[in-house]
């Protein structure tokens, strides 16, 4: 059983299936969402990284 969850972790790790995963989504997304729903999903504030993530940790968008 540990020898699974280690293959699947490596595979989920892998370089080359992540970006295979990104590309499909993109693909996805191309296709799924409409003109206004890519802007607002371009403009989420959680996709941003700022000074103030780094220094407060947050759950679920709560402060710790």
């Amino acid at each position: 059983m540990l020898n699974a969850a280690d293959r699947k972790l490596t595979k989920e790790l892998d370089l080359s299936n992540l970006i295979l995963t990104i590309r499909e989504l993109k693909g996805l997304v191309s296709i799924l969402l409409s003109k206004d729903q890519k802007l607002l999903l371009e403009l989420q504030r959680e996709n941003v990284l700022d000074s103030e993530d780094e220094q407060t940790p947050k759950i679920n968008n709560f402060d710790v």
